[in-house]
């Protein structure tokens, strides 16, 4: 579904009738006098209408319009900070750059103004997905510089034929170095590997009509070991898993490097693959497969395992770890499946981790879903919680105090999350702002850290500050914030906190003063369509 960030503007937002005509009129007077008279006329009634006119702006449909609280789920727009109507994919993705931060910056054409039919859309989910997942890493450990074009190889459902060119790749290098093969051997393993025909090319091989290379009785031992891998990669990539599950169980004791750890790691995939035949046949749109060959997928979990204590830092760890998390959802073993997204989540960035953030968000959330049972890793229990707050309806239970305080020993060594959590849940859930700012406890006077539970724990500041009447020290907490607000789009809601502060002080004209005027040209652009006040028309020639 299409997400989008920030802010919704409701470009309906009716003019003043009287006002639009005194301009008209204004068009066709002649004389300076007679305009100065009308911009005054003008002023005032705008300076009348100003508030209305700003507290209107986004109305029009009942959307999120001029406002930081977003207590319930919306399909069209998203904040920079924690917070309950946030996609949950996105709160994700802010408590993995905590984790572990990594570089983000959001280029200019994904900061453009975004003009749909009935609103204005400052911030689109897919340019925030970009932004995050640019400088994360993809399996390789190599930074993703085209989200578009580099997805990640594991991502979702997945198949065998994800690293069918990418094997070809490594075997023929494997070959291309050992130096125990003939010239001869060696054209003869690489012209064999390039002939295979596999199920993933869209045609499968006749029965018989092998094209894997033979070693003959007088071939080397390097040339009969990767002969035998050869072959395994053929059964494999056929479907024929038995067969290869014999040739990869062959070259345990391989001399070739290459050839033993990757025989070991394709015995893995070659198990998980075989467990996985009919599991999705027929799921009938229900989201859990159905596994019958349950002692496959246990030597495969086995394996996988194996292999990682055995190759701590070997070619396939990043790969091997993602198809763990295949395992156990097939197993439907949530424990398992929450300890291993709990530590990618926390390793977003590292070399062993094979998701862009984005992609690990949605895996999150289709694979392990917004259930606390058997979850104990605070991230996920925060991002669950925080769909809890959403306004409940007949069917569900309110989300309590009792409920959040539950979860204490699970949030041990993340108590600033923790509290966070709770004068949250006591803003949005029980609307008792008193009770937030006391959990809230002192502002921050340095920089945020993290620095996105840093940030939503101001912001939530401010907004129990504005809720409560606070104006004046709604104002001055903004204000302080600024400076503070340094990761992209950060600032912009912080501005609007400020011009929410101010309309409701009823000083609106100050964002566009010379000393306080707010620096999105953006929000400022969306002020002048609705609230041109008396200062601004003064300044007009």
């Amino acid at each position: 579904m299409d997400q989008y960030f920030l802010i919704i503007f409701d470009r309906r937002a009716p003019a003043n009738p009287a006002l639009r005509r005194l301009t008209q009129l204004a068009g066709h007077v002649q004389g300076t006098a007679m305009r100065q008279l009308f911009s005054s006329l003008a002023s005032l009634m705008l300076l009348c209408s100003a508030s209305q006119a700003f507290a209107c702006a986004g109305d029009g449909l009942g959307r999120a319009g001029w406002k930081l609280d977003h207590k319930d789920f919306s399909n069209r727009d998203n904040l920079p900070f924690l917070s309950p109507g946030n996609d949950s994919r996105v709160n994700a993705q802010f408590l993995m750059m905590d984790a572990r931060p990594w570089p983000v910056d959001a280029r200019k054409d994904e900061v453009k103004l975004d003009i749909y039919p009935d609103y204005f859309v400052l911030f689109a989910r897919d340019a925030f997905n970009d932004a995050f997942a640019r400088n994360s890493c993809d399996y390789t450990g190599r930074p993703v510089k085209d989200v578009a074009t580099t997805p990640s190889d594991f991502f979702d459902e997945g198949t065998r034929c994800v690293s069918a060119q990418s094997g070809e790749d490594a075997f023929i290098q494997a070959v291309q170095a050992e130096k125990a093969l003939s010239e001869a051997e060696r054209a003869a393993l690489i012209r064999s590997r390039k002939a295979m025909t596999t199920a993933c090319q869209g045609k499968d091989a006749a029965p018989g009509a092998s094209k894997a290379y033979v070693a003959g009785a007088d071939a080397s031992a390097a040339a009969r070991e990767f002969a035998a891998y050869l072959a395994g990669a053929e059964s494999f990539y056929g479907g024929a898993f038995d067969a290869a599950l014999t040739a990869f169980r062959s070259l345990a004791k391989a001399q070739n490097v290459w050839v033993r750890e990757s025989a070991r790691y394709m015995t893995a995939r070659t198990l998980l693959n075989k467990a996985s035949v009919g599991a999705f046949a027929e799921l009938d749109g229900a989201p859990e497969p159905k596994v019958s060959d349950r002692q496959s997928l246990k030597a495969a979990e086995s394996e996988f395992k194996s292999y990682l204590v055995d190759y701590p830092h070997g070619r396939y760890v990043a790969s091997a770890r993602g198809l763990l998390r295949r395992v156990y959802w097939l197993a439907g073993d949530r424990s398992q499946a929450a300890t291993e997204y709990a530590w990618q989540l926390r390793h977003a960035r590292d070399p062993d981790a094979n998701l862009r953030s984005s992609d690990l968000a949605a895996e999150i959330d289709s694979k392990l879903g917004l259930d606390s049972k058997d979850v104990h890793d605070a991230n996920l229990l925060a991002i669950d919680d925080l769909t809890m707050m959403r306004p409940a309806d007949a069917s569900q239970k309110k989300f309590s105090a009792a409920d959040l305080d539950a979860q204490a020993r699970d949030f041990a060594g993340h108590e600033a999350l923790f509290a966070f959590l709770k004068a949250a849940r006591a803003y949005y859930v029980d609307g008792d702002y008193a009770t937030a700012l006391k959990l809230l406890g002192d502002a921050t006077a340095g920089p945020l850290s993290p620095p996105y539970l840093g940030f939503s724990r101001e912001v939530l500041r401010g907004q129990a500050l504005m809720a409560s009447g606070q104006y004046a020290a709604a104002i001055d907490h903004w204000r302080r914030l600024l400076p503070l607000a340094t990761q992209p789009w950060q600032k912009e809601a912080v501005e609007l906190g400020l011009a929410l502060s101010w309309e409701r002080a009823g000083e609106v004209n100050k964002v566009f003063l010379k000393d306080t005027q707010l620096s999105s040209p953006r929000i400022r652009a969306m002020l002048l369509r609705y609230v041109a006040g008396p200062i601004l028309l003064r300044a007009s020639p």
